[in-house]
């Protein structure tokens, strides 16, 4: 048998040329780092091309409903401005006074902008592109029946005015651009709920997405923050294993200057 000082002395050589299992903690750590960035990197990746395309649809189903409004404004100034021109045609067929007629050029103004407004909103829309055109026709129809009735009251009075409106269609021309005007809102009512439904149902992924990232980088975090737990603790343990170590070997040498003297 080998005396106790050769023994320690070749434990602890065979210490030494063992891998530290600090060095293959540190490797595997590394190695797990590398792989927590990759996956951090590829779920932002994604989460940036989902967020994108969500907020795009958001943007456009906005967008949507935001146009569909504006059309609807657009119908409303029609009216208005259209039931203006009435009431001022029919007030200067009853009375004569001629300071209407200021006020329903006013209205013809206004409508007539709202007008340029509406066909340009809807042109992408071949159905009311078509209303469109049966309303202007009515409304020209009509403008000049206004007009027509102005040139009696002032040329000829109010009678005249009377007489001439009794053998044109005024009553069927009104009912026409009220039946269009009608028929625009009601498509554009259905429109805006659908618009709406598809912005809700956007801003729900929106939501959605938000939390799904959120909870993401929560477990990035979480795993990340064990990951080093777990290295800090080997660390230590990697510590204590090279002080007892030390120790050892502070003993194995003592105990081999001790067999040295011993021998001598």
């Amino acid at each position: 048998m080998l005396p106790k000082f050769l023994r320690n002395g070749i434990a602890v050589f065979r210490q030494k040329s063992e891998p530290s299992t600090a060095l293959l903690s540190d490797e595997r750590f590394d190695t797990r780092a590398r792989l927590s960035l990759a996956l951090a990197v590829i779920t932002a990746l994604i989460l940036v091309a989902i967020t994108w395309k969500v907020a795009s649809d958001s943007s456009e189903a906005d967008n949507h409903v935001l146009h569909t409004r504006e059309v609807l404004g657009a119908i409303y100034q029609i009216k208005f401005n259209t039931l203006n021109i009435e009431y001022n045609t029919q007030g200067l067929r009853f009375t004569g006074d001629l300071a209407l007629i200021t006020e329903r050029n006013v209205a013809f103004t206004a409508r007539k902008k709202a007008m340029e407004e509406l066909a340009n909103l809807i042109t992408a829309n071949t159905l009311q592109d078509q209303r469109f055109s049966a309303l202007q026709k009515v409304i020209q129809q009509r403008a000049a029946i206004a007009k027509r009735i102005e040139e009696l009251v002032v040329t000829q009075g109010s009678q005249a005015a009377t007489e001439y409106v009794r053998t044109v269609p005024v009553k069927e021309t009104r009912e026409r651009v009220y039946q269009i005007l009608a028929e625009m809102e009601t498509q554009e009512r259905f429109t805006l709920k659908s618009n709406q439904l598809a912005q809700s149902i956007a801003r729900g992924h929106m939501v959605a997405v938000s939390v799904s990232a959120a909870t993401l980088l929560l477990l990035l975090l979480i795993t990340s923050y064990y990951q080093m737990r777990r290295h800090l603790q080997r660390i230590k343990a990697a510590q204590k294993e090279v002080a007892t170590s030390e120790k050892n070997l502070a003993i194995t040498l003592m105990s081999i200057g001790d067999a040295v003297l011993t021998t001598d």
